[in-house]
């Protein structure tokens, strides 16, 4: 489920992350991933829409949770 909440990835990540990591960081976390410590691989949420790819603050909040909750 996508709520209506969709903006460009670049303003949900630095809206919600204290370190403000660059683009290049979030288009990883897209693409790559993270992997825990316990060796799962969390992605951020995303859609791809024509050129620009955008998330939502939710996911953005539910990735950080997940990779907090998973390396502890």
């Amino acid at each position: 489920e996508i709520s209506l909440g969709l903006v460009g990835s670049e303003m949900c990540i630095r809206d919600s992350c204290p370190t403000r990591p660059s683009m290049v960081t979030a288009y990883r976390w897209v693409n790559k991933g993270i992997t825990t410590s316990n060796g799962h691989r969390i992605r951020l949420e995303s859609l791809k829409i024509g050129s620009q790819l955008v998330t939502s603050k939710q996911a953005v909040n539910r990735f950080i949770q997940a990779s907090q909750t998973e390396s502890n």
